[in-house]
């Protein structure tokens, strides 16, 4: 499988509207947004390492673990409009 600029935008978009769309998953993104990013990194990485060690999708586990990069986290953050 080829990954590219776009697929990955496309994955991103749809995560985006899945933390949007689900009560669960958006109060734990609004959690993270207030904490002070060393924080969020972690918890990040911990919910990245929690999915794929569940046997779940690994690519929703990578998906995850690009919200440790400020700069997605911000985009996804701001395609949400805030918390």
């Amino acid at each position: 499988m080829t990954i590219t600029k776009d697929s990955i935008i496309e994955k991103l978009t749809t995560l985006a509207l899945t933390i949007n769309k689900n009560k669960k998953l958006r109060k734990w993104f609004c959690d993270l947004a207030k904490k002070p990013a060393q924080d969020r990194t972690a918890a990040i990485i911990a919910m990245s390492e929690r999915i794929a060690t569940q046997g779940k999708d690994v690519s929703i586990a990578g998906l995850v673990m690009m919200l440790a990069d400020p700069r997605v986290f911000q985009a996804t953050l701001t395609a949400l409009r805030g918390c």
